[in-house]
């Protein structure tokens, strides 16, 4: 378990963490939906992430978990008390069609599942709200990233000069390999397109997601010195995180979540 964001005030009211591979037993770890035996380390693996933040004193109930059923879009979601605990035992009963959510409910986690996607965190510490972003590259292209900042600002009046955000664990440029669908998405939708992409091959490109939500976020008007990157490649460091790219169908998924402190 990592922190995204550090301790020191104005942190010390927030908790944001991600799993590794080393919370929990069994390959899929924090898979959402299936069913079967293998899928059955699932809630043990959630129960041992939630213990652990209780260990280290973060005291949040995975009753009050609350996930979403991602599907690589851009709607975001903000979770009320007549959301709380959706998706935290059963991915059945998580919100639809979702991949970011929102809240200013304080000890209700909010959480979100990747395997090289980017995991995008946000703290509001003047309006007391939180959010948490999927940003794969389909997220990504759909501005998911700005549609987040743009919900805190419609939902509780946060000011993006006033918010921090944190760019988790993902597939780094060396690893995010790309091809012309993708990079012609890109190049149609942002101006900055062109430092986002190294060609390697004919037709090939490797993609730099982190940069690319890094430069929506300074568009929305978070300062760049209050984006914080945790710098760690998914496919690089394959044996402490998930990744879809190197592990497979079978990879499992990273575990997000933040949280405002009771």
């Amino acid at each position: 378990m990592k922190r995204a964001f550090p301790t020191d005030p104005p942190f010390d009211k927030v908790v944001a963490v991600f799993t590794t591979r080393h919370v929990g037993k069994g390959g899929l770890a924090f898979k959402t939906g299936g069913a079967g035996p293998e899928y059955d380390c699932v809630p043990r693996n959630r129960k041992a992430a939630f213990d652990a933040l209780v260990h280290c004193g973060e005291g949040l109930d995975l009753d009050s978990f609350t996930a979403a059923k991602q599907a690589h879009g851009d709607n975001v979601r903000r979770v009320t008390e007549a959301e709380r605990g959706r998706g935290a035992h059963s991915h059945d009963d998580a919100i639809p069609d979702t991949d970011a959510l929102v809240t200013n409910l304080s000890g209700v986690p909010i959480g979100i599942f990747t395997a090289d996607c980017v995991p995008v965190f946000f703290y509001d510490p003047e309006k007391a709200a939180v959010g948490l972003a999927h940003a794969g590259w389909r997220g990504t292209v759909g501005s998911i990233s700005q549609k987040t900042v743009e919900k805190m600002h419609a939902e509780f009046g946060s000011n993006p000069a006033e918010m921090w955000a944190a760019i988790g664990p993902s597939i780094g440029p060396c690893c995010y390999e790309v091809g012309p669908d993708v990079f012609h998405e890109f190049w149609e939708r942002f101006h900055y397109a062109a430092p986002l992409f190294r060609k390697t091959f004919e037709e090939k490109w490797h993609l730099d997601l982190r940069l690319a939500n890094r430069l929506q976020l300074e568009e929305c008007g978070i300062a760049a010195e209050r984006i914080i990157e945790s710098g760690i490649c998914t496919s690089c460091c394959e044996r402490d995180f998930h990744s879809a790219r190197v592990h497979g169908p079978a990879a499992g998924r990273t575990l997000s979540v933040i949280a405002l402190k009771s």
